[in-house]
């Protein structure tokens, strides 16, 4: 059987409220996206720099995660 893997990004919370609900009833691994420099979720900031991110195609860079796909 194939193994399911969840992966996400969440600034506010909501999308891992879902990844968490949807984790057990599909029998998934679950593994969180974490930018090293996180936006700050409750400042209009976020929509400036978020914005200037995705007009200059910039990828933001990720903390290391540690899974490995054929396990």
């Amino acid at each position: 059987m194939l193994k399911k893997l969840i992966v996400y990004y969440s600034l506010t919370g909501n999308t891992r409220f879902i990844a968490e609900t949807l984790k057990d009833p599909i029998e998934a691994d679950i593994l969180e996206l974490k930018p090293i420099k996180e936006l700050n979720a409750d400042s209009s900031s976020r929509f400036i720099w978020g914005g200037y991110q995705s007009t200059m195609k910039k990828k933001p860079k990720l903390m290391d995660f540690d899974i490995k796909p054929l396990e």
